[in-house]
């Protein structure tokens, strides 16, 4: 069976774009809406691509802006890690041997409170 590629001519006078369409089928096809033709921009396509082209340099600011800020600040925060790592080294050896010395002050107290009573008893 072939294909037939034009509609059947008892299919010719029912669309409304035939003139030969009879009263009564025009009548039926009267409310069918007709496609809109494509509305074009008032404005010329070079501005929408400098629109476009603003808007994506604008986002890639952002961006680089953005990755910027996270670099520097965890630079920034190691560093800063770093140092109060090494700050608190620091005072827990500063602490040990001020206790050490406190330590050492009490017994030489103690000698010499000794000595004092050897010397009160001769």
């Amino acid at each position: 069976m072939a294909t037939q590629r034009t509609p059947p001519k008892s299919d010719i006078n029912r669309y409304p774009s035939n003139p030969e369409i009879p009263t009564p089928v025009a009548k039926e096809y009267a409310n069918i809406n007709t496609r809109n033709q494509k509305q074009f921009y008032e404005c010329n396509p070079m501005s929408q691509l400098e629109i476009r082209f603003e808007q994506q340099l604008t986002t890639w600011d952002n961006k680089i802006t953005e990755t910027i800020n996270r670099s520097i600040t965890t630079a920034i925060n190691s560093a800063l890690t770093q140092e109060l790592s090494k700050i608190t080294t620091a005072l827990s050896d500063l602490n040990s041997n001020v206790s050490k010395l406190n330590k050492e002050t009490l017994n030489i107290k103690n000698s010499v409170s000794e000595m004092g009573t050897r010397v009160q008893e001769i």
